[in-house]
């Protein structure tokens, strides 16, 4: 009897929890948005009721608050996409806003360059003094542009390190042989010392080291008027594996308190520094970022107001365990030809070239056919990219192609990445080089990919365009 009771007891809640599994189907497919419900008036059926539904208000409040996080999260992330696009839009609008004003400004400034040291040697000496000023200030001007797109770069991370192996004898000479002049011209003695054995050849971005040493030296002898610049080599091996340099001169020093901001951008050790010796106060800045861009640094080690700086800076030398040291001798120095071999190349270079010039700059035009015509060579030119097309193709269906072709890149109607990009594709392989006023990461690459040999700025340095032809054209130079 007791037993059957039992049974009929437990046959509703059997039956109950049933139907509370029944309706609990939604639940697997993720919808906790219902309540159960079952008539019983079983207390162990009521607190399975009552705890069900406990569980299911707690999992819908649990998901409704994951959705609100999503949304929010994806509101989040929207706006960080928003930000990242208006910021590389704010990078390209600032590049390209660089881009134009290099190219507006070197444009003129090749002119002005060009003229001011080519009219110099046909004037007398008051006037040569007058051109100097101007050339002087031009120069000025173009450090200027340099050295602001330089920062751009390097703080937009466009700057990379292109290793190869040199020679950092070699290269520290050639830098003291252009940079310093002679004791008797300034009263200033510049030397370099070798601290310790040095590697014979290291790896590294020499434009980049070169550029790096340049800084630090000009700053030296922009602050120094009396005394001496000496630059103390030494090198520390694995593990360290760091070529040093350090620049010490006997200039005006620097007060421990305007050393904090001295790696600032655009900032000197005080407004009268500015006043009196000029400058962006970009010189170190850079050179900090391009050192450690070669593995290294610059730091200032010391200086003292009135006594003078000793600032140091080193870079990998990337040996790999391939090392050769060596003790350059104490007076080693670079070797410039006599005036007598270097007016006789420099008559020979460009002698019966036949050169098609392409730019649209009236004065550019004409400052770059002087150039070239005075050296020898016999200039044709063109005003805009199809009319260099034409007189190229014209030219090799005489049988008498052009030995080389000076491309300005900015032409009206057709460009002269487009010229390039034809001439290449007619299967006329004469040399070219293209001229830009464009100085920015990526524009040498962009000339080279539309089919150009080589590539240099503007302001045209003419011993860089006349090394750049003769090498592309085989020159060579007769001997006496």
């Amino acid at each position: 009897m007791t037993q059957l009771s039992s049974d009929q007891h437990a046959d509703p809640l059997r039956t109950a929890i049933e139907a509370i599994a029944d309706q609990l189907c939604p639940a697997v497919d993720g919808t906790f948005d219902f309540r159960v419900k079952v008539a019983a008036s079983d207390p162990s059926v009521e607190k399975l009721q009552m705890l069900v539904n406990f569980v299911l208000d707690a999992a819908r409040r649990s998901i409704d608050e994951h959705r609100l996080l999503n949304n929010d999260l994806n509101l989040a992330m929207k706006q960080v996409a928003d930000s990242c696009a208006l910021a590389e839009q704010a990078n390209r609008t600032k590049s390209e806003f660089l881009a134009n004003m290099s190219h507006e400004l070197r444009t003129p400034l090749t002119a002005i360059l060009g003229f001011s040291a080519s009219l110099r040697d046909e004037c007398g000496p008051e006037q040569q003094s007058t051109l100097d000023i101007i050339h002087r200030n031009g120069e000025h001007l173009l450090q200027i542009i340099n050295d602001i797109l330089d920062l751009s770069k390097v703080e937009s991370g466009c700057i990379q390190a292109i290793e190869h192996e040199c020679d950092p004898v070699e290269m520290i000479d050639d830098i003291f042989l252009i940079l310093t002049p002679p004791r008797k011209e300034t009263g200033v003695e510049f030397r370099r010392e070798f601290k310790t054995r040095v590697p014979r050849v290291i790896s590294t971005d020499p434009l980049r080291f070169r550029q790096i040493l340049t800084n630090l030296i000009n700053n030296a002898i922009k602050f120094t008027s009396q005394g001496q610049i000496i630059a103390e080599i030494s090198y520390h091996p694995a593990p360290r594996d760091m070529l040093s340099i350090e620049i010490v001169d006997t200039g005006i020093g620097i007060s421990a308190e305007h050393l904090k901001t001295l790696f600032r951008p655009f900032s000197q050790a005080d407004a009268s520094t500015s006043r009196i010796f000029g400058g962006t106060g970009l010189g170190l800045v850079i050179s900090r970022r391009l050192a450690e861009l070669l593995g290294g640094g610059v730091e200032i080690v010391e200086s003292t107001p009135g006594k003078g700086t000793r600032i140091r800076c080193e870079i990998s030398a990337n040996t790999r365990g391939m090392i050769e040291l060596i003790m350059p001798a104490p007076d080693r120095k670079g070797v410039r030809a006599s005036p007598e071999v270097a007016n006789r190349a420099d008559a020979a270079m460009l002698k019966s070239l036949n050169i098609l010039l392409a730019e649209d700059g009236v004065d550019n035009r004409r400052l770059i056919r002087r150039i070239l015509t005075t050296k020898g060579a016999n200039v044709t030119v063109a005003e805009n990219g199809q009319i260099a097309i034409d007189l190229a193709v014209i030219a090799n269906e005489k049988k008498q192609p052009f030995d080389i072709i000076l491309m300005d890149m900015q032409m009206p109607l057709v460009d002269g990445y487009e010229a390039t990009a034809k001439l290449r594709s007619m299967q006329i392989d004469t040399p070219i080089i293209a001229l830009t006023a464009n100085a920015m990461t990526g524009d040498r690459e962009n000339c080279i990919d539309a089919g150009c040999d080589d590539y240099t700025t503007k302001p045209v340095k003419t011993n860089e365009l006349f090394e750049k032809i003769t090498r592309l054209t085989r020159v060579s130079i007769p001997t006496p």
